[in-house]
């Protein structure tokens, strides 16, 4: 009996669709699960999917801890790295803080597709069909997770290096060569509301100006540009707005500096594969950009010496604030209070996001009463209720209405490891 050949593609391009064989009976064709995003793919009966590795929640829960183990080698051994590359002697605590979030989100994605790919054969008879795109370097943090995370053809290239690493004898075809750049979605509507903000951004530059000895600084409370106002003047006296500051990146990526970050014999095989690629995409922020941003944040209109730190989300995504946050609570001890935004903080069993932030903030402001039971985490109030009240429909005849039901779903490449997801 003749044996199949099995055909693989990792993005979900139209243009694939046309380039199968002709013969495709005499093929299995295989992609994973986010190719189904796409109703050509989903609704083709010819093409099977990869199981996803977290659809078993046993198997989701035991991927987590494995994260985290591997995460906790990955952080000492990057804050090693940078500490030597930037001739400081800076603690782990610090350099998390700063690119810790960053890390797992990427050792999420891309365990991801290692897991997917551990379980494909390593035959001659399998051929991976690869889109050729261009690859593309951050500069900090943000743009990984809205602007590279999210791509296809980003997702393509770490699944091909693993294939490629993992099962040499997979046979690599090359198609669509040609491919323009993979090019990111326009916002209309920020377009629309250029005008608006460029008055409030001009608002807060000016109330930035007025300063405070032990001033509190607070920055994206998530209450609202009204209430915040409010809340400026009862915690710190001061009717103002503070903004955040991107710094724009003029450095090349500099390969000679991300050579050195070096592999160990010791080390597990996914370490050992990831570590290339990690050096390779981690932003340049973190790198390049550092002693830049160091000199960058001198000159923003931030307290020099804030009593303490507020924010419900800048921690995350905003590496200005994160190393102009890191180097305050490095010279100062400045306490970082973090205020839950959005649900499921204490009800998720395992969550990636709250390990960071017991890590690398002082205090944790959450919805409701505590059932962590963990001493940074302080009970508080919902900061994103909506003051509206819901309106009685005056139609007593019901039956017209339909139930809406509210999902919150997983990103199309996982990039979150969470039990709630």
């Amino acid at each position: 009996m003749k044996i199949k050949k099995t055909i693989i593609f990792a993005t979900p391009h139209k243009k694939i669709l046309s380039l199968l064989p002709q013969k495709i009976k005499n093929y299995n064709i295989y992609t994973p699960p986010w190719s189904a995003e796409s109703p050509e793919f989903s609704m083709n009966k010819k093409i099977r999917f990869f199981p996803h590795p977290f659809e078993n929640k046993k198997k989701h829960e035991k991927a987590f801890y494995i994260i985290i183990k591997k995460y906790d080698y990955l952080l000492n051994d990057l804050s090693k790295f940078l500490n030597k590359t930037h001739n400081v002697e800076y603690s782990k605590n610090y350099w998390e803080l700063i690119v810790g979030k960053w890390l797992l989100d990427f050792l999420v994605v891309t365990y991801e597709k290692y897991l997917i790919i551990e379980k494909i054969k390593n035959s001659k008879n399998i051929i991976y069909y690869q889109i050729k795109y261009k690859t593309y370097l951050p500069q900090n943090s943000r743009e990984s997770l809205l602007k590279t995370f999210i791509t296809h053809s980003w997702n393509q290239n770490i699944f091909s290096y693993f294939i490629k690493k993992m099962k040499p004898k997979i046979k690599f075809q090359l198609v669509l060569p040609n491919l323009a750049k993979e090019s990111s979605q326009t916002n209309s509507k920020k377009l629309k509301n250029n005008f608006l903000k460029t008055i409030i951004k001009f608002f807060f530059f000016l109330s930035m100006q007025f300063k405070k000895k032990n001033e509190i600084f607070i920055l994206n409370s998530y209450l609202g540009v009204y209430h915040e106002l409010l809340f400026q003047l009862k915690i710190n006296g001061l009717i103002k707005l503070n903004q955040r500051f991107d710094y724009v990146s003029i450095s090349k990526k500099n390969n000679k500096i991300r050579s050195f970050y070096k592999t160990y014999t010791k080390e597990d095989t996914f370490i050992k594969l990831v570590k290339p690629i990690l050096i390779d995409n981690l932003p340049k922020s973190y790198l390049e950009d550092y002693k830049q941003i160091i000199n960058f944040i001198d000159k923003i209109p931030w307290p020099k010496k804030p009593k303490k730190i507020f924010t419900a989300v800048n921690n995350f995504y905003d590496d200005v604030f994160k190393i102009w946050c890191a180097e305050k609570k490095r010279k100062y001890r400045v306490k970082l209070i973090f205020s839950q935004h959005g649900g499921g903080f204490q009800q998720a069993k395992f969550s990636h996001q709250r390990n960071y932030l017991l890590n690398t903030c002082d205090q944790i402001l959450v919805w409701g009463k505590n059932t962590i039971k963990n001493k940074k985490i302080k009970s508080f109030l919902n900061i994103k209720s909506s003051p509206r009240l819901f309106t009685k429909t005056q139609n007593r005849d019901l039956s017209h209405l339909s139930i809406l039901l509210i999902q919150d779903m997983p990103k199309l490449y996982t990039s979150s490891i969470e039990s709630c997801f």
